[in-house]
């Protein structure tokens, strides 16, 4: 060890102080002016040392930092030493005696001479290890599925926005983006049960990740949907190969317990030569023409190409369908209600529409909204859907029933167009019925994509009575901290995080966790989905404020919903919860 220097006694004096409050920590106190470091027996211990194998030297210490940290501590150093920063703090991975890597926060303050010089440098080193890996932690559940693991939405579709804007930007590098389904689904989770279903979701995603190519992104975007990126497409061909090398691996049975099942997929493709610039355009398309294979009879693929007839290679639900429906009035709106937590009363109804297709029978919204997007008619139809619910509302409350408030969802680009405040406020004068009686649900989407002028339009709405909500918020936490930029009093979380709770312990923790934060932002929250009693314990021991759901009822025609409300002006949750036990 090297001459203490000339600050004998008050060194001692500091370093006791410095000991004192740092606790567990381990104390260092370098002497700028020679150039030797003390090192405390905890600092040594730390890092796996014992006393006599670490010396009084500076490269002690920073020769154990990582060399991706090793670059950013000079300038920490010196921004406290020579550039007026109140105090040098610095996270950095240092080098253990078993090996591996420690997080340590390394924290001090300098000791000036009268002219402001520094001459030592005293601070303490703390243990951060299990909070970085904490942190990795929250990190990596903020950007995957937790069921498979794979990518979710909000990381896929921040790829996606990258490879379409190096497209859009002149790189000679193509991409495809597959939109997956699978076939018959539904059947096999309500035959064979959930607990199948999820692990028939994980054999798929390791499936798939061995049918594609190194760099390419797979992604879970929600129940039995998944969507790849290929990237850095040489030839268009290549996508379809590939479609057809995803369709060979999952053709193979499935395993599962005493079940041995056959799997197909449906799968759409849409190719970056679309020149899109948002990514929810080529999930638009995707979807349309993974739509059209499984009209097609499924286990199939199409790509979407623009200007063609319906807008897709192969056969299924095309203009002329969409044109004569209009014509026809082909479409209907049902309601799905919605019941509070915890009492059970009747909070109000999502309206939808169903295309009554005169030969493939009642359609849901989801299953034709692509082409409806593709065929630039989203805007007719929503507006017809505002103006017949919000009608059948003002009937409602004039025969003395109290349906509660009235959802009406609303596609991701709507909120941007500046007709919405005023399409919604000629609609309630046209009707009759008070703001205050209609809620409009946006996407994340409409989130991730807004500006300044839609949540100028989205205040006007709040200020005018509305209330506006987030619907289908799924895993995609990056969305979440759009929140506090909108006024935002709703969020709807996704049917799946619910599927499988409470035996499914990472979904429930994920799912309890997302209404624990809403409520912190102040927000109600509401989910749909609902299947079981057990699901509904829990939402109730969560304090969900609102929940929907096959166990209450589907969506339904509008004479159905007010025998709904009248039969049932207040459900007993209790003893819905009860039939759990």
């Amino acid at each position: 060890m090297g001459t203490p220097g000339p600050f004998n006694v008050r060194e001692s004096e500091e370093r006791y102080a410095i000991a004192a409050s740092a606790g567990d920590d381990g104390l260092w106190d370098w002497n700028l002016e020679i150039n030797e470091v003390y090192f405390s027996p905890r600092w040594k211990s730390m890092l796996g040392h014992e006393e006599n194998e670490i010396d009084d030297s500076p490269d002690e210490w920073l020769k154990r930092v990582h060399s991706k940290d090793l670059g950013r501590l000079p300038g920490r150093l010196s921004d406290h030493l020579h550039r007026g920063a109140e105090r040098f703090e610095s996270e950095h991975r240092v080098l253990h005696r078993d090996g591996g890597y420690r997080w340590m926060l390394a924290r001090g303050i300098a000791v000036r001479e009268n002219s402001g010089t520094p001459v030592r440098l005293v601070g303490w080193l703390t243990d951060i290890t299990d909070r970085k890996r904490n942190e990795d932690r929250l990190k990596h559940d903020a950007w995957h599925d937790a069921l498979t693991d794979l990518p979710n939405r909000a990381y896929f579709n921040g790829q996606l926005q990258r490879a379409a804007t190096r497209s859009n930007g002149g790189s000679q590098q193509g991409f495809a983006l597959l939109y997956l389904d699978v076939d018959n689904f539904k059947e096999l989770n309500d035959g064979l049960g959930h607990t199948v279903g999820d692990q028939v979701l994980i054999a798929i995603a390791n499936r798939l990740k061995h049918s594609v190519r190194p760099g390419d992104t797979i992604a879970r975007i929600g129940g039995d949907e998944f969507a790849i990126l290929l990237a850095r497409l040489g030839e268009e061909r290549e996508a379809t190969h590939i479609a057809e090398r995803i369709q060979h691996a999952l053709s193979l049975p499935v395993k599962i317990a005493e079940h041995e099942l056959s799997i197909s997929v449906s799968i759409g493709v849409a190719l970056s030569s679309l020149s899109h610039d948002r990514p929810g355009d080529f999930l638009r398309d995707a979807d349309l023409a993974m739509y059209e294979a499984k009209a097609g009879g499924g286990g199939r693929h199409r790509i979407f190409e623009k200007g063609a007839g319906s807008g897709i290679r192969g056969e299924g639900l095309g203009a002329a369908d969409l044109r004569q429906a209009f014509e026809k009035g082909q479409f209907r709106v049902v309601y799905e209600p919605a019941l509070a937590l915890p009492a059970g009363t009747v909070t109000g109804c999502t309206a939808s529409l169903v295309w009554d297709h005169p030969s493939r029978g009642a359609l849901a919204w989801e299953i034709f909204q692509g082409l409806v997007a593709q065929q630039g008619r989203s805007d007719d139809l929503l507006t017809r859907l505002l103006k017949e619910a919000c009608s059948q509302m003002k009937a409602w409350l004039d025969a003395g029933l109290s349906p509660g408030r009235l959802t009406i969802k609303v596609n991701h680009a709507w909120p941007r167009q500046p007709p919405l405040l005023e399409t919604v406020q000629k609609t309630l004068a046209a009707t009759g019925l008070e703001a205050k009686a209609l809620r409009i649900e946006l996407t994340e989407n409409a989130l991730l994509e807004s500006n300044s002028e839609t949540r100028q339009q989205l205040q006007a709405c709040v200020d005018a009575g509305l209330q506006i909500a987030v619907g289908d918020l799924g895993m995609e936490y990056s969305s979440l901290i759009y929140l506090k930029r909108h006024p935002i009093s709703i969020l709807k979380l996704d049917g799946f995080l619910i599927r499988g709770v409470p035996a499914d312990m990472p979904i429930a923790t994920i799912t309890g966790g997302l209404i624990e934060l809403a409520h912190s932002l102040g927000l109600k929250v509401s989910i749909g989905g609902i299947t079981t009693p057990e699901q509904l314990a829990f939402l109730r021991a969560k304090r969900c404020d609102e929940f929907q759901g096959p166990m209450i009822s589907a969506p339904v025609a509008a004479e159905a919903f007010e025998d709904f409300i009248r039969r049932q002006t207040h459900l007993s949750v209790s003893e819905l919860v009860s039939s759990a036990s």
